[in-house]
């Protein structure tokens, strides 16, 4: 296994922008198309680094023989912003178009797969209901699912800068009403999902309503909840069941 942190140029954000990877050796004996790739999101407060050293995701990496890419987006909420880059861009359409280029390797639906926690977890769904046919799998820890409802909360600040000042949550940033268009198309095109909260965590009630959505829309899903706030003990773990989800 190697990991390589640094930072590549992204014409969507205009600058340079720091990442991080974890790559198992084996890669140079396998087919461009068998590595399986996860795109892993931070959280608001955290950076591309966080999930290195606050989890143990490149022990479990390795262990899979999977390769892990975790990207920086400061404080975007994985959006093109208002004000500021277009971060949705740069995770969903240029990022996988760099790591083709830079390891040799061929996304297909199969092997292609992305996860977060908190804002990272609102970011990866968003990701794979806009474009599931590009993701197998998508896993979201603690997430801020249900994120109009803190559309005016004074420690999600930066919603004005990615939404518009005073501009109510857009339908295509909104996850029920992506959720709704999900639903519409062939539940053969969907990707697999799993979402996880702890009991103490103080987005709970978010999740549970999003579950409860994608319940009512009878998408197919796994939901679990356990003991544990909003902290790195939690994400360790899920992240390990997440791999498992996937088949990892």
């Amino acid at each position: 296994m190697a990991v390589l942190n640094g930072s590549v140029y992204s014409e969507a954000l205009g600058m340079k922008t720091g990442v991080s990877f974890v790559v198992p050796y084996e890669m140079r004996d396998r087919k461009n198309t068998d590595i399986k790739v996860i795109y892993l999101l931070h959280g608001l407060s955290d950076d591309y680094m966080c999930w290195l050293y606050q989890s143990n995701v490149s022990r479990y990496a390795n262990d899979r023989g999977v390769m892990i890419v975790m990207p920086e987006v400061q404080r975007s909420w994985y959006t093109d912003m208002k004000m500021g880059g277009k971060y949705f861009t740069y995770i969903s359409k240029e990022l996988p178009k760099m790591v083709e280029n830079i390891f040799g390797i061929t996304h297909t639906r199969d092997n292609t797969f992305i996860a977060g926690l908190s804002m990272g977890g609102y970011g990866a769904l968003k990701c794979a209901l806009k474009n599931p046919e590009f993701y197998k799998g998508v896993a979201a820890f603690s997430s801020v699912a249900d994120i109009k409802s803190h559309r005016f909360d004074e420690a999600f600040y930066d919603l004005d800068f990615c939404f518009g000042e005073g501009v109510d949550l857009p339908d295509d940033e909104n996850l029920m009403c992506l959720a709704q268009n999900l639903s519409e198309i062939c539940s053969c095109k969907h990707p697999k999902i799993y979402m996880a909260c702890g009991t103490e965590d103080f987005l709970l009630q978010d999740n549970r309503k999003f579950d409860q959505k994608l319940s009512h829309l009878n998408i197919a899903h796994t939901y679990e909840e356990w003991g544990g706030g909003h902290t790195w003990d939690f994400w360790n773990t899920a992240i390990q069941k997440a791999m498992n989800f996937f088949g990892m």
